[in-house]
């Protein structure tokens, strides 16, 4: 099914179909290097862009580390630095340097550059603004979003119940995301829903989590970690495959939760990173991304045969 799945999918959407990432770093490709910058840790293995690669086609990646649901919708603030250059005969040649490299590399953003002067020093300002990501939009056929891990706070979940293995802030982390799940749910509706109203036509396709333990014997004092929050992202599947009911053009990616069976945390070949970079904690291993890559493009080809 799979194989019919890739082959419909390279002779019936190539032509046309331009396909887009939003989201936060479970979209942007953190995990697999590669990265073509970072700021928002894009990757050139991200999933996205194995998709483009599968179809002959340019993807384009604006999901962004760290981002919440809100920044599907608004600006965000990613960077804002500053240089001082003493006023010499080389000053020009340093603020050029520095002007070049602002906000370089990175779609869907604005990039203010600005400079003051004195008699002695010039200081240059860069500040760069990621816009809102549905603005991507325009001109895709495809969209895939990964969103809402930092709204409904996965960081604690995974610091008090992978990480410490305290047994009174896992359960709050997950009281917390159980409390949060259904407004996580509306606000990435609303902005969907926003996309899909602004770019009629627009396939949205709304991608879950990778299922990050795959152990019954991970514990946090008396919590069965592995089932608490295996149980809980079922859960969060089951509303995302609920909520694009609501919204015209979108589907339910679910081919990714399968792939994931014995490869997250405590599995015999785990794909997630447990060690080495901060940023990559938690995230696909390329291996996984890779796995993740081949998900879409079967995904995809179930729409082909589909329809």
């Amino acid at each position: 099914m799979i194989i019919a799945g890739l082959i419909a999918a390279g002779l019936l959407l190539g032509g046309g179909i331009s396909p887009l990432a939003i989201g936060d770093s479970y979209a942007s490709g953190t995990g697999a290097g590669n990265y073509r910058e970072f700021l928002c840790m894009r990757s050139a293995d991200a999933p996205i862009e194995k998709v483009g690669d599968f179809l002959g086609v340019d993807a384009v990646n604006v999901a962004c580390n760290a981002a919440w649901t809100d920044d599907l919708v608004t600006d965000r603030l990613i960077q804002e630095s500053r240089r001082n250059f003493p006023r010499d005969e080389l000053f020009v040649t340093g603020v050029g340097s520095y002007m070049a490299i602002c906000g370089s590399g990175l779609e869907g953003t604005t990039v203010d550059f600005e400079v003051e002067e004195n008699s002695s020093n010039v200081t240059a300002f860069c500040t760069v603004t990621l816009n809102p990501q549905i603005d991507a939009a325009s001109g895709a056929t495809d969209v895939f979003v990964t969103i809402g891990g930092n709204d409904i706070g996965f960081v604690s979940v995974a610091s008090g119940c992978l990480i410490a293995e305290d047994e009174g802030a896992c359960n709050t982390a997950m009281e917390n995301a159980q409390r949060r799940l259904p407004d996580v749910i509306e606000s990435e509706r609303r902005a969907l829903v926003a996309m899909a109203e602004g770019n009629p036509g627009v396939r949205i396709h709304v991608v879950p989590y990778p299922r990050l333990v795959s152990s019954d014997d991970l514990w946090a004092g008396s919590i069965n970690v592995g089932e608490e929050v295996n149980a809980f992202q079922a859960e969060w599947e089951n509303s995302l495959q609920a909520m694009v009911e609501d919204i015209d053009g979108a589907h339910y990616v679910d081919t990714v939760t399968p792939i994931w069976e014995g490869h997250g945390i405590g599995g015999q070949d785990s794909w997630i990173h447990t060690s080495g970079n901060g940023a990559e904690l938690l995230h696909p291993t390329p291996e996984g991304w890779e796995a993740m890559g081949n998900a879409y493009i079967a995904h995809l080809g179930r729409l082909a045969v589909s329809e």
